[in-house]
């Protein structure tokens, strides 16, 4: 299940649409987990498991692939900081790093509530840091 994710949006009560996300991770040789392993999760209006939508990875949903290993740019999707280097022992995948995904031109509809998360690596065995943010716009349903 997801109970353990790291969520991204916890939208209830609206109908709208999910534009985007903003994914920032410091990854350190010290803390285990390969963050990049991480499934993104989307449970549409209350559904319950499996979720309407159901990546495979943190680099599939961002647009890489086998890890995240440059900066890249595009205009849906894309990597803006790569830093490696912050320990004198990391892992190829050890860094900060910060990804976009923009859902402009699959925008991600709800009518009543939205729930999006995305693995903390595999099955959630990653102890690195996560911060995020979520664009989504909406109305209020009664």
């Amino acid at each position: 299940t997801n109970r353990h994710n790291f969520l991204l949006a916890d939208i209830d009560g609206y109908q709208g649409n999910y534009v985007g996300t903003l994914l920032a991770v410091e990854s350190h040789p010290d803390r285990c987990g390969k963050w990049y392993e991480g499934d993104d999760m989307f449970f549409i209006d209350g559904q319950s498991w499996p979720p309407a939508l159901h990546g495979t990875g943190t680099e599939d949903y961002f647009g890489m692939a086998w890890g995240v290993h440059r900066r890249y740019q595009s205009w849906d999707h894309g990597v803006t900081h790569y830093e490696r280097g912050i320990t004198d022992h990391d892992r190829f995948y050890d860094g900060r790093f910060v990804l976009y995904r923009w859902h402009l031109a699959d925008p991600i509809p709800f009518q009543r509530s939205l729930h999006a998360s995305i693995e903390a690596g595999h099955a959630n065995d990653c102890a690195q840091l996560y911060e995020s943010m979520a664009f989504w716009y909406g109305r209020k349903v009664s």
